[in-house]
């Protein structure tokens, strides 16, 4: 059989694949190494502040060739830490992307989730099952209208019988009920009530009116037929 080459999947030039680490690994690996080039940085800013001073001290002491020897020293020192600085700069904005990309994932892994919780609470349900539901349910609704008016109409009138006939034969009743009882009244003689005596005596008659007194003609006409009737 031909010996397997590299890059076919029967062989593999360093041994078994490592795992990829996960998002929350490799933000702390980053996180690490920024720790490292912090440590480094103040290191090297240190170096910077001594290169410094001796390189005043010499310029103070006339030594001009000792004093470009320390500031040489200093700038390369300044210039790795720039380097530092600027490496750090690209680990932080790798962490940036990370953790947002980690919130995306979050988003996207919930936002699944709730699509899955729907599609298991709707199941088989479609639009148009519900559709047809409801008209079924608006279809029932109206034949149980119908029904309730029609139990409520009233009853149709006897064949044969008109109303105006029954209400003038219950007016004449009524005239003849009337006509009854006024006759019962005339017929009904009054009841006989018991004589009450008298408890008070009767009052007083009033006094017979004084004689008006006669006038002398008067009286003399009088004599004059007293003696004729004689």
């Amino acid at each position: 059989s031909p010996l397997p080459t590299f890059g076919t999947p029967g062989m593999r030039l360093f041994g078994k694949a490592k795992k990829a680490p996960s998002t929350e690994e490799g933000i702390q690996k980053i996180r690490d190494n920024i720790g490292t080039l912090d440590k480094r940085e103040q290191f090297l800013q240190k170096k910077i502040d001594r290169e410094l001073e001796e390189a005043k001290r010499l310029s103070r002491a006339k030594n001009k060739k000792g004093a470009l020897q320390h500031l040489k020293l200093k700038a390369m020192y300044t210039n790795q830490q720039d380097k530092i600085s600027n490496t750090k700069m690209q680990l932080l904005q790798q962490v940036a992307v990370l953790e947002d990309a980690t919130a995306n994932m979050e988003t996207f892994h919930a936002m699944q989730t709730g699509a899955d919780a729907m599609k298991q609470v709707h199941g088989a349900l479609t639009v148009d099952k519900v559709n047809d539901t409801m008209d079924d349910v608006r279809e029932q609704m109206a034949v149980a209208n119908e029904i309730s008016d029609v139990m409520a109409e009233p009853f149709q009138a006897i064949p044969g019988v008109d109303d105006d006939d029954l209400l003038a034969e219950l007016e004449e009743m009524e005239q003849e009920d009337m006509d009854s009882q006024l006759a019962g009244l005339d017929e009904t003689a009054l009841p006989d009530f018991p004589e009450v005596a008298a408890t008070q005596p009767a009052a007083a008659a009033p006094a017979a009116a004084k004689p008006r007194a006669k006038t002398k003609e008067e009286e003399e006409l009088e004599a004059l037929a007293a003696s004729m009737a004689l």
